[in-house]
């Protein structure tokens, strides 16, 4: 997608940068992983993943992990090359501004970090059925726009139920010194 198209009317001011900064981010920042490539360089064939096997999860071990702040490791083998590979998923931004990588917690975490770099108030936003994403206070609206930066989409808060057939049951939004119930929204 064009991130500068001129059928943005819907938007204007700091929600065309929002919309725009979404699409950017999803298109040229981060990449989703389902399962991690091969982290054998040697190993040709398994570049997308797609020939991982889950071998479960366990806690940081590792001083980068740590470090990281990562809640978890996930581990797989390659069914190719037969190499061990670990998937910390991160939540210091510093280590995903360096991974770039991740589903929808990396996404929504280092989407607001950058979002709050550049000056919006910013939320965090959780599913009790298994997704997060970002809001962003609109000045110009006088109120929480929702951004999925794994989808590139501002202000589409059905987007959930009605495109993805999902029912979601609960929905908190966080800030630095605040939760909220947002689950009406969506």
């Amino acid at each position: 997608k064009d991130l500068f198209r001129d059928d943005d009317a819907e938007f204007e001011g700091d929600d065309l940068l929002l919309k725009r900064l979404t699409l950017y981010f999803k298109q040229d920042v981060m990449k989703w992983v389902n399962q991690p490539p091969c982290s054998n360089p040697n190993c040709t064939g398994n570049e997308d993943g797609k020939q991982m096997t889950s071998k479960g999860v366990r806690g940081p071990m590792s001083d980068e992990e740590k470090k990281g702040a990562a809640s978890r490791v996930e581990m797989y083998t390659c069914q190719l090359c037969n190499t061990d590979t670990t998937f910390p998923r991160y939540n210091s931004p510093s280590a995903l501004f360096q991974s770039r990588r991740g589903r929808c917690g990396e996404f929504a975490n280092l989407f607001g970090t950058y979002c709050r770099a550049i000056g919006f108030d910013t939320r965090y936003v959780l599913d009790f059925t298994d997704h997060v994403w970002t809001e962003v206070w609109s000045v110009r609206q006088q109120r929480w726009l929702h951004a999925d930066s794994c989808e590139g989409l501002i202000d589409r808060p059905s987007m959930y139920e009605q495109g993805w057939g999902k029912k979601l049951n609960y929905a908190i939004g966080a800030t630095h010194d605040s939760v909220a119930d947002v689950t009406k929204r969506y």
